[in-house]
């Protein structure tokens, strides 16, 4: 988990390497599969282009959340994941309209 982390969200951004983090982003998943390694799994899908594997993931990643209610705040790493998944649709809508 540590390494796929650091491999996909290290500044400067020309170090990142989410196709060397994919595999280990996989198999943290499917050791810990928890919320964070869903998210980091699907910032390696779409740090390779695979945006439909990252949706894919980040949706189950979000749904870890409770939903919040109304004038409650929403947790930090909810709202990041929240945010992520919105990037990822935008990439695919500009992708399809391609």
């Amino acid at each position: 988990y540590n390494y796929a982390w650091l491999a996909v969200t290290m500044d400067p951004a020309d170090l990142r390497d989410p196709r060397a983090a994919l595999p280990y982003a996989k198999r943290a998943a499917e050791l810990r599969g928890d919320a964070l390694s869903l998210h980091v799994l699907a910032q390696a899908y779409a740090g390779t282009g695979d945006y439909v594997h990252a949706e894919e993931t980040e949706v189950k990643a979000v749904a870890w959340y409770a939903p919040v209610k109304p004038g409650d705040p929403v947790p930090v790493q909810q709202k990041m994941m929240e945010n992520f998944l919105k990037e990822i649709r935008a990439e695919l809508k500009k992708r399809a309209a391609k």
